[in-house]
This record gives structure tokens, C-alpha cells and sequence, in this order.
């Protein structure tokens, strides 16, 4: 029991309740009655377990509430964010680069690596998404998943950087222009890029809170924004201008 945020439930929410004792507590003390004693003693007592009763709830729906948030951002981390059906999403934009014959013509590798860590991510992400539909009270397990998925598609991201990194230096560079030429391509990937970093964002204020409340600490690079369009091909940019 946190015995700070104890003291402040009853502040907030027990306080008038404590107040009511006090008139018994001094009628007690002035009549020195056995017999109210014992009643004051019975009313100290229901006070008590009432207070306990009532902290019990107000933490359970403490956890609850925290949970149907985490279960907010992980809905919307499968929906938008890993999901590679989604035009809108790094793996999508991902896998579509790395199946490119600009890239297969040079490795397979890449192929196969973004499609596992997608794989991965996808699987892990929706078995957190059920579970958390199913069992909504195991708040601290829930994020140390969460954590997991992020730390995931943390590497899958820097996979993203390092495969865009080869494909520049690849002799076949002017095939690029088939991304960089295209106008849908770039507005994809600021999209991308604007939907991924807005998540963040929101999901940075979700930790603060939980650091806030449950004093769980977070690595500061699970929030990272990912880079623009620009930002992905300057190479490129430079050379096409």
C-alpha cells in the first residue's frame, strides 16, 4: 500500500466521516462511560474497515482506468500504427520498399527480415490487444507487454533506416526515382510519419502519468518519432535536384 496516496484518499474522500467521531470521541472522554467507549471503539472499528473497503475500490478502479487507456493506444498501435494492411503505416511502406526490384534485385534479405519483424509485431500487438479486452485488471502486466511490442518496433524502425541506408548506396540508385517521383509516395510518407508521431506524442503523456501514479519508469526512445519523407532520402533528394 502506498501510504501517501493513502493518506490523500482520506483527505479527499473519508475525511467527513472521521470528522463525525469526533462529538463521540469527547463524550466519551468527559462522561468516561465504559459502556460508550466500547461503542465509540465499534464505530472507530466500522470507520476503519469502511476506509479500507472504499481504498480497496478506489485502486481497483484506479488500475481499470489506467488499463482501458493502455488499451486505447495498444487498439490504435494494431490498427494504425503495425498494421501492414494499413496504407497509412511504417511496416506497410516498409515491406513495399523492401519487395521493391530496386532492392530484390540486389538481396532478399531485407524482404525476409521486415516481413518476420512485421509478423512479430502483428501477432504480439493483437494477442495484447485480446488480452486486455479479456482481462482488464492486470494493469503492470500489460505494460511490461506494451513495453516489449514498443521496444519491437523500435528495432523494426531502425531496420527501416538501415535498409533505406543500403538501398542509397546501391548502384541502382536512380530506381529510387520510382518513390522519390512519385507525389502519392511522399504524401504517404508524410502521413506516415504525421499519424506515427502524433501517436507518440499522446502516448509520452500516457507515461508521464503512469510514472506519475505508479512510478514506473520508461526508456525515453520508446516514444521516438520516426523521420519525414526528407528526412528518409536526402541522398536522393540532393542527387534528383
Amino acid at each position: 500500500m502506498n501510504l501517501h496516496r493513502f493518506k490523500d484518499f482520506i483527505l479527499r474522500s473519508m475525511f467527513v466521516t472521521y470528522l463525525t467521531l469526533i462529538p463521540s470521541g469527547l463524550y466519551v472522554a468527559i462522561s468516561q462511560s465504559l459502556s460508550y467507549l466500547w461503542i465509540f471503539l465499534i464505530q472507530v472499528s466500522l470507520a476503519l474497515i469502511g476506509t479500507l473497503v472504499m481504498y480497496g475500490k478506489y485502486e481497483e478502479e484506479r488500475f481499470n482506468e489506467f488499463s482501458r487507456k493502455l488499451g486505447v493506444f495498444v487498439k490504435e498501435l494494431k490498427d494504425r500504427i503495425t498494421d501492414p494492411a494499413h496504407n497509412h503505416s511504417l511496416p506497410c511502406i516498409a515491406l513495399e520498399i523492401a519487395r521493391s526490384n530496386m532492392v530484390l534485385s540486389n538481396t532478399q534479405a531485407w524482404d525476409k527480415l521486415m516481413t518476420k519483424l512485421s509478423e512479430d509485431l502483428t501477432n504480439n500487438t493483437s494477442a495484447l490487444n485480446e488480452g486486455i479486452e479479456v482481462i482488464g485488471k492486470k494493469f503492470r502486466v500489460h505494460l511490461n507487454d506494451f513495453r516489449r511490442i514498443l521496444i519491437s518496433l523500435q528495432k523494426f524502425k531502425k531496420r527501416f533506416y538501415e535498409m533505406i541506408a543500403e538501398a542509397c548506396s546501391l548502384p541502382s540508385l536512380p530506381n529510387l526515382a520510382v518513390f522519390w517521383d512519385s507525389p502519392e509516395f511522399r504524401k504517404r510518407c508524410e502521413r506516415i510519419s504525421e499519424e506515427y508521431n502524433k501517436y507518440m506524442d499522446k502516448l509520452e503523456i500516457f507515461f508521464y502519468g503512469v510514472k506519475a501514479e505508479f512510478k514506473e519508469s520508461f526508456d525515453e526512445h520508446l516514444t521516438e518519432h520516426v523521420k519525414k519523407f526528407d528526412e528518409l532520402f536526402p541522398e536522393v533528394q540532393r542527387i534528383m535536384l
